[in-house]
C-alpha cells in the first residue's frame, strides 16, 4: 500500500483476477467497522494480475485515521480484503 497526502488520500493494492472478468472498488470510512463511502478503482475491471489505485477522502481531515478496504466480484463471488488505514 501506497499513501500519499495532497487534497485527499491515494491508496494502492494488487488484485489477482484469475483471468476472470472482475469488478474491482474500494470503500472506506473513519470508525474501522463500517466503510459507508466507495470509491471506484483504476481500472475498475482486471482480468489477470493487476494493481488498482485510487484518491479516497477528498478532503479528508489530517490527523484522522481512515480505514479502507477492496472489494473484488465476479461470477464467482465477491472478495473483500482485510482493513487497511492511512
Amino acid at each position: 500500500m501506497r499513501v500519499g497526502w495532497a487534497d485527499e488520500c491515494a491508496v494502492q493494492r494488487g488484485v489477482n483476477a484469475y483471468n476472470y472478468e472482475t469488478a474491482v472498488f474500494f470503500e472506506y470510512g473513519t470508525d474501522g467497522n463500517t466503510f459507508p463511502y466507495p470509491a471506484a478503482a483504476v481500472p475498475a475491471m482486471v482480468t489477470g494480475s493487476s494493481t488498482q489505485r485510487e484518491r479516497l477522502g477528498g478532503g479528508a481531515d489530517e490527523g484522522t485515521t481512515y480505514y479502507y478496504r477492496m472489494v473484488a466480484a465476479n461470477a464467482g463471488g465477491t472478495v473483500v480484503s482485510g482493513r487497511a488505514a492511512w
